[in-house]
C-alpha cells in the first residue's frame, strides 16, 4: 500500500516539476500575454503537457511493484 501512494505521488511530483520548468521556457519562445495567449504557446503547452503526463504515468507504474497498470 505505501508503495502504491509513494509510486503516485512520485508520478505526479515528476509532472508538476516537468511543467513547472517547462511552462516560463515555453513563455519566453512563444510569447505571448496572460489574457491573450498565441496559438503557438497554447499547443506547445498542450503537447509538453501530455507528453509529461505520459512520463508520470511512467515514473508511477515503474515504480509501483504489484499492478502497475492499476497507477
Amino acid at each position: 500500500m505505501v508503495r502504491s501512494v509513494v509510486a503516485v505521488f512520485a508520478g505526479f511530483l515528476t509532472i508538476v516539476v516537468l511543467v513547472l520548468a517547462s511552462a516560463p521556457v515555453i513563455a519566453k519562445l512563444l510569447p505571448g500575454t496572460a489574457a491573450r495567449p498565441t496559438r503557438g504557446y497554447l499547443v506547445a503547452n498542450l503537447l509538453t503537457g501530455f507528453v509529461f503526463a505520459g512520463v508520470g504515468g511512467w515514473i508511477a507504474a515503474h515504480i509501483a511493484a504489484s499492478g502497475p497498470h492499476w497507477h
